[in-house]
């Protein structure tokens, strides 16, 4: 499989490169965004951002291709998986154009 330029240069993002992207989509598109400034002083597990566009809510955690969650962050998705209505993702430099899409018009 060839790759594209993005491809190439996807595959060094680092998390934050990839959420300063999911943030600036969500932001072009009218959702608020809520994220995590400093994971310091913050629950362990906490996920990266929280989106609202009524009638969605989304969370999301920003990942390197490579990046995994920890056990915290596994917990917090158990939960929110839970919860009715409420949208949860794990966010890759590969999964960036899927995103997007799904922020602008939700999974078809």
């Amino acid at each position: 499989m060839t790759k594209t330029a993005f491809d190439i240069i996807a595959q060094d993002m680092t998390e934050a490169q990839v959420q300063a992207a999911v943030r600036g989509y969500a932001e072009i598109l009218g959702w608020t965004v809520f994220l995590t400034w400093k994971s310091l002083h913050s629950p362990k597990g906490e996920l990266d951002l929280r989106l609202i566009k009524p009638p969605r809510v989304v969370f999301i955690e920003c990942k390197t291709e490579k990046g995994k969650l920890t056990p915290e962050q596994k917990r917090t998705w158990n939960l929110l998986r839970q919860c009715p209505g409420v949208e949860v993702y794990v966010v890759r430099p590969s999964t960036l154009e899927l995103m997007r899409d799904n922020l602008e018009h939700g999974w078809r």
